[in-house]
């Protein structure tokens, strides 16, 4: 079967999710990582720095090929041989995230890959107007113009975000909840318990998607299946879409857990996302100005996915929202 290169792939969350998945079908995952001072000497014959590990999950042996994603010659002998690639790279300087992108495609319509996925897994082309990911839709023309066979992967919010700031009955509970995820929460502090919600100017929420990582994973090692030819432009992908606060309500039931509901207008919106020059120049105003556009993309009915890829890979059948707050 084919050989996937996932870049990225050995990011904790979303990277450990696809390899993971992958190595369970017929298909064999490579992940690419960026060089280090701690990359292992070059192979003379290839010019190419590898290394293999045994995944915690399935116990399969993943290789690792270690790369320079500004070199275009590290890039082509790291993708020898592989027919897909999924990119998950996630890049501190946002300048440089769009050029590493286009290298990574362009190394892989060199080296005569088949398929490729750019780093997505959002909300898709309405994430045009959030300031931090407006360098997608770029990334995404280049697709479009390259002679690959390249899609989208959205999958909304991670419903694993309705696990972060909450307690768990035991330590393996709270790991598979997680799936790594470490981040600032989003929608839902549980440790305020708030939930900072997006609401109309009637008072309406809007309904949002949400897929657990592990979810994500399958569907996308599900896709890798797929014959050539057969990738759509976008391949969304739902666990389940809710209305926000239902979901709050469901907290309430399945948890226990009741959390205030806090209700940010369009005007507040608009006004925090102004406020900030750029995409932010410290984390926390990056963190600020994030949330506030990606809820605005939330009531402009952007938040709602459709189920593209449950309905070609039926076989996944995705975790809902009360089977996930059920792991605690």
């Amino acid at each position: 079967m084919a050989i996937i290169a996932v870049a990225g792939g050995s990011s904790p969350t979303l990277g450990h999710a696809i390899v993971s998945a992958i190595s369970l079908t017929p298909n064999t995952p490579v992940v690419l990582s960026r060089q280090t001072a701690n990359t292992p000497a070059p192979d003379p014959e290839t010019n190419l720095s590898t290394s293999t590990s045994i995944s915690r999950a399935t116990g399969a042996a993943i290789e690792t090929r270690f790369v320079d994603y500004a070199s275009p010659s590290s890039l082509l002998a790291a993708l020898a041989g592989v027919q897909t690639v999924i990119s998950v790279i996630r890049i501190d300087d946002n300048s440089k995230w769009a050029a590493v992108q286009i290298n990574l495609l362009r190394a892989a319509g060199a080296a005569g890959c088949k398929r490729f996925a750019p780093c997505e897994f959002g909300f898709g082309a309405a994430e045009k107007d959030v300031a931090i990911t407006a360098a997608k839709e770029h990334v995404w023309q280049a697709c479009r113009a390259s002679r690959l066979e390249c899609t989208r992967f959205t999958c909304g919010v991670f419903m694993n975000y309705l696990a972060l700031g909450r307690s768990f009955s035991s330590p393996v509970a709270r790991e598979i909840a997680l799936a790594g995820l470490q981040d600032e929460p989003f929608l839902f502090d549980f440790r305020q318990a708030i939930a900072q919600l997006p609401a109309s100017e009637t008072g309406e929420f809007p309904w949002v998607t949400f897929t657990g990582l592990h979810d994500v994973g399958r569907f996308v090692a599900a896709a890798c299946m797929l014959t050539e030819g057969s990738w759509l432009e976008q391949m969304s992908m739902v666990g389940e879409t809710m209305r926000l606060d239902e979901v709050v309500s469901l907290v309430k039931s399945e948890l226990g857990i009741e959390l205030e509901i806090v209700t940010v207008r369009r005007e507040e919106l608009l006004r925090r996302a102004d406020e900030i020059r750029g995409v932010g120049e410290t984390p926390q105003q990056v963190q600020r100005k994030m949330t506030a556009q990606l809820d605005l993309a939330m009531l402009d009915d952007h938040g709602a996915l459709e189920p593209v890829l449950n309905k070609i890979c039926f076989l996944v059948k995705p975790m809902d929202i009360k089977d996930f707050l059920q792991i605690s």
